[in-house]
């Protein structure tokens, strides 16, 4: 027996095959009143369902925008940290160099 999932978007759909289960199984005919009640939990069950989703895909869409937006927002800081960083390397390259030639006798400080 291969079973086969498929999903039902259809309320007729799932309310034959409602029918059918409750025909095979419990071997009476539904009620017309359990064919109502079925009806409005399956058509809210399904509304829900829908609403999750949109509900989902704003929230997806709206981290993806604020990431967007934080990025765009952090570049120019980004770049003046890249600045300040190699700026701050070359001064101490210098002064490394400055020192060394002091202390080997290359540079006093008269000259």
């Amino acid at each position: 027996m291969n079973v086969e999932l498929r999903p039902v978007k259809a309320l007729p759909t799932l309310m034959a095959w409602r029918i059918e289960v409750l025909r095979c199984v419990f071997k009476q005919e539904p009620s017309k009143r359990l064919l109502v009640a079925n009806r409005r939990y399956y058509r809210r069950h399904i509304a829900r369902r829908a609403l999750a989703r949109v509900l989902l895909l704003s929230a997806v869409v709206l981290a993806l925008t604020m990431l967007f937006l934080a990025t765009t927002q952090m570049q120019p800081l980004l770049e003046s940290l890249a600045t300040t960083r190699v700026s701050n390397t070359v001064n101490r390259i210098v002064s490394e160099a400055v020192d060394e030639a002091i202390e080997t006798g290359n540079i006093t400080y008269s000259d």
